[in-house]
């Protein structure tokens, strides 16, 4: 699904705008999405290809039931497979 594909869904969009300017993605209706985005979900870590020399690196929270999107201004990760942490973070 692109957000063209669904004219009315609103979707958190991330961006380096929202990103530089509270770390918060801004909610879009598919129709106002013009551009080619990636979907995102809450495994997705978020790293900008632009401006090495500044750090953003963002962990989207996305609930199941969310619609999101990001920016090709951003690599998008995810893992192949959950691995033991020896950090002690909350569940997401």
């Amino acid at each position: 699904m692109t957000p063209q594909q669904s004219p009315n869904t609103i979707f958190q969009h991330y961006s380096i705008p929202a990103y530089d300017e509270n770390e918060s993605p801004v909610l879009n209706i598919g129709d106002e999405i013009k551009s080619m985005k990636y979907l995102v979900d809450n495994k997705s870590v978020l790293v900008s290809k632009l401006n090495p020399e500044t750090n953003r690196i963002w962990l989207p929270c996305v609930n199941e039931s969310d619609k999101a999107i990001c920016s090709t201004e951003f690599i998008v990760y995810k893992p192949k497979k959950r691995i033991k942490s020896i950090l002690h973070l909350p569940n997401r």
